[in-house]
């Protein structure tokens, strides 16, 4: 199990000693784990019931937390869809998918979560160097993977990579349904689309900004960044079937990146999790 802290940390002196006091880590292991702003790792714990004791602890000292099954990066139910479209009205969001439109309550919204999609990219696992060190590593890119180069030394892929295709996009999450919409910046319609600039990136950037305003939520830009994004690869893969649900043939069956998808619902779920 992993033991988050959520994005509310501040990194105050107060909060790294309730920290340390409920972990048993050292103040330098905590100031090199954790990052305000971003969902971090504390500590991964193999004792479920243990790992819940320190996150209700923490929870009662006030900090945002939570105890997750790295194997939540990999859960087939949680399946992305891709949009056609997307549009806001005042208090809902219309959805275009594939062969039908949705409207989903504003008040539904989760979280965003925003990167660069590789499609073809694997998970990513850990050496074995020192933790600390291997925490700080979670900004590697795929170039500094692949040469052995800089930070990304700590880190080696499951397999060789097999890129196909990388674009910009942007997950939503819903409170109360385990799928979640994906944003492509080239393929999806927003509103007001090429009306001032021809940047895909830019129009993402704007809109999702518009969006998590209007619905009170965060966007999570920090997977190059996150400690999290260091536990994509899952302790294992679920084997439960895919239920029926919305469908987009946006992208082809089977082409999917791995280390991105897994860490958006890590980040989705954490949030549901400490939703209030």
């Amino acid at each position: 199990m992993l033991i988050l802290l959520g994005p509310q940390y501040s990194a105050q002196e107060s909060e790294l000693a309730m920290l340390a006091a409920e972990t048993g880590l050292a103040l330098y292991d905590l100031r090199t784990r954790l990052r305000p702003g971003a969902w971090s790792v504390v500590r991964a714990v193999a004792d479920a019931q243990r790992a819940q004791q320190i996150v209700a602890n923490l929870r009662g000292r006030g900090l945002q937390c939570c105890a997750l099954d790295s194997a939540v990066g990999q859960d087939p139910l949680r399946k992305t869809v891709y949009l056609r479209g997307i549009d806001i009205k005042s208090d809902f969001v219309v959805l275009q998918l594939a062969e039908r439109e949705m409207k989903i309550p504003i008040g539904a919204l989760l979280t965003i979560v925003r990167g660069d999609v590789h499609l073809g990219r694997m998970s990513l696992v850990l050496s074995s160097q020192p933790s600390s060190q291997s925490l700080r590593a979670a900004a590697s890119t795929p170039s500094m993977l692949a040469s052995g180069s800089g930070p990304g030394e700590v880190f080696r892929e499951q397999r060789a990579p097999q890129i196909h295709e990388v674009f910009v996009a942007a997950d939503i999450h819903f409170v109360t349904v385990p799928w979640l919409a994906r944003l492509d910046a080239k393929d999806c319609a927003f509103p007001g689309q090429n009306s001032d600039t021809a940047n895909y990136a830019e129009q993402l950037d704007r809109f999702i900004d518009e969006l998590a305003q209007r619905a009170r939520i965060r966007v999570d830009r920090n997977v190059k960044m996150s400690s999290l994004a260091s536990h994509t690869s899952g302790s294992q893969r679920l084997a439960t079937p895919s239920p029926p649900g919305p469908t987009s043939t946006r992208r082809g069956a089977g082409m999917t990146d791995e280390h991105f998808d897994a860490y958006s619902r890590l980040v989705g779920e954490a949030e549901r999790q400490t939703f209030r």
